[in-house]
């Protein structure tokens, strides 16, 4: 009779395996969040492409103020700019799930 083998994953030779139960449980949960972020934020901009169509079609103004229900709407116009600027020393953190 075979017997089951159980999958293991190879780590890669710069990989460093660490023993962390409580680390790995907040991993976990980031990326269940993770996953529950990304479908909420599909819903609003769908959402929001939804309602700008509709302000679209009432063609405010540029400066223009209108009132609908509990919300004020302006558009403005801005102009076309060059920007430069410096940035600070900063550290990278990459997480991933390793199935991906």
């Amino acid at each position: 009779m075979p017997t089951r083998a159980t999958r293991q994953d190879q780590y890669g030779l710069d990989e460093e395996p660490v023993d962390d139960p409580e680390l790995e449980r907040a991993l976990e949960d980031r990326e269940k969040r993770k996953a529950s972020k990304a479908a909420v934020t599909a819903e609003y901009k769908e959402a929001d492409t939804a309602a700008r169509a509709l302000i679209d079609a009432l063609e405010v103004d540029p400066d223009e103020i209108i009132r609908v229900g509990r919300f004020r709407i302006t558009r403005s116009v801005v102009a076309a700019r060059h920007v430069s600027f410096d940035t600070e020393p900063a550290k990278r953190l990459s997480i991933a799930v390793v199935d991906d």
